[in-house]
């Protein structure tokens, strides 16, 4: 359902990123060539490797986002919230042995 658009998004993300770091590469590249002294050229090395520590953590945002909107923790829960109503009913429905039924129940009172 979501996953198209979170590839796309993700995508375009990594396109504007790439952008983006190539203009802050030619910015150093172009402050580093033109920079008149070495004290000059020590003052623009912090700066930008902020930048460029900035960017780094900005590509690892990109790189984790999941085109998937949820992990299997996340499935998981969504079951067992669907299902923990429903286990007080099983017994009417379905032949469920006493033991299960009772580990069920513990389970659906753990998750809330």
């Amino acid at each position: 359902m979501f996953t198209k658009q979170l590839y796309r998004t993700k995508r375009r993300a990594l396109k504007l990123y790439h952008e983006g770091a190539l203009q802050v590469a030619l910015s150093f590249e172009e402050k580093w060539l033109h920079a008149s002294s070495e004290r000059g050229r020590n003052a623009l090395v912090g700066d930008d490797l902020a930048k460029l520590n900035c960017m780094s953590h900005v590509y690892d945002r990109i790189q984790k986002m999941r085109v998937v909107p949820f992990d299997t923790r996340s499935f998981a829960e969504l079951i067992a919230s669907a299902m923990g109503p429903i286990v007080p009913l099983l017994p009417y429905f379905v032949d469920v042995p006493a033991p299960l039924l009772k580990v069920l129940e513990e389970g659906r009172k753990l998750l809330h």
